[in-house]
């Protein structure tokens, strides 16, 4: 694997896929296209697997307190990338349920997303600034930190 790819300063890759959860999260599909241009909000990019229990710990703590990424005008997407092509609705939608997660979540059954992020450890959150570039990239969760990192990187990607 690339361990290359992903890193701050580079053109975000794009791509469009249908989430697994539109009721909770009132989002049909993600289009990162449609993000980056002059005044876009950043895009939090949140990988995570079902059996991850820091992936878990981390989406728990941000789906009891969704509010503080709401106010930061942040669009927080949770990628999926372990997915059994035979299982994967079901594992995708156990975790959406199990945690009530309000953000879009998508599937990555390929790993093409995670590969093209460089993500090779979990939980791996990249930030992508309005410029449509990669401003902030982080691996592993700290539940007393996490959430205040997270937002002072979104409130730095808002100037990228």
């Amino acid at each position: 694997m690339n361990t290359d790819l992903g890193r701050i300063g580079d053109e975000a890759y794009r791509f469009w896929l249908p989430t697994m959860n539109p009721k909770l999260s009132g989002i049909q599909q993600v289009d990162l296209n449609e993000h980056f241009k002059p005044g876009a909000r950043p895009v939090v990019l949140s990988f995570a697997e079902n059996w991850c229990e820091p992936c878990r710990a981390e989406l728990r703590a941000y789906a009891a307190r969704p509010q503080p990424i709401e106010r930061s005008g942040a669009l927080y997407i949770v990628i999926v990338k372990d997915a059994e092509p035979d299982q994967a609705d079901a594992l995708v939608k156990h975790l959406v349920n199990d945690l009530e997660l309000p953000f879009p979540v998508v599937m990555d059954p390929t790993n093409k997303i995670s590969k093209e992020y460089g993500v090779v450890a979990l939980p791996h959150t990249t930030i992508i600034g309005a410029s449509g570039t990669i401003a902030w990239v982080d691996r592993g969760y700290n539940a007393r930190s996490s959430m205040g990192r997270l937002l002072r990187a979104i409130r730095g990607a808002k100037r990228k």
